[in-house]
């Protein structure tokens, strides 16, 4: 077993404006050690979002009855919260990734409908040069990428185009 720092507010229950759940991240960089959360706070949200700044170990006092006489009792959850809070915390590895940024393998299907495409703005003719404002960003996918826009600009067209029609490379001189 190893050992861990536990952030906490020492108040019961802790004020949502005093949680500091980013010191979470400070005392895990300043101490280069694991740091939980021991969260004093009404609800299962603090010890959610304390996750999220990388709390490893969440602590949160049980009771039967929030209602009970006694500091700890308000600032405590109830069985059903711990439960749902146990669920949130198991499936949270899926909400959190591995920090990559790509599609999701759920998500591929979807490139050429949700990517954008460079387009005529207007109608354009053979040879004529082609200014920022004749050219549009659209979907689908089915054109030249969005990141070619500036190296349009000044570009003669090699032949027409009907409003909304994506432009390809070969549709231009020295692309």
């Amino acid at each position: 077993s190893q050992a861990l720092v536990m952030h906490c507010t020492s108040e019961y229950p802790a004020p949502l404006n005093s949680l500091n759940l980013s010191a979470i991240q400070t005392l895990a960089r300043e101490l280069d050690f694991p740091v939980g959360y021991s969260d004093h706070s009404e609800g299962i949200e603090a010890a959610l979002v304390a996750c999220v700044f990388g709390a490893r170990v969440i602590e949160k006092h049980v009771t039967f009855d929030k209602h009970d006489i006694g500091p700890d009792h308000k600032a405590s959850a109830e069985i059903d919260e711990i439960a749902r809070l146990a669920t949130l915390l198991n499936d949270f590895k899926f909400f959190i990734g591995d920090g990559v940024k790509r599609p999701a393998d759920c998500e591929k299907k979807n490139i050429p409908l949700i990517r954008k495409s460079l387009v005529a703005s207007r109608n354009l003719r053979a040879g004529e040069v082609l200014n920022a404002s004749d050219i549009g960003i659209k979907r689908p996918c089915n054109g030249l990428n969005p990141v070619y826009f500036d190296s349009l600009v000044g570009k003669k067209c090699r032949r027409d185009f009907v409003i909304d029609e994506p432009f390809k490379a070969s549709d231009f001189e020295d692309l």
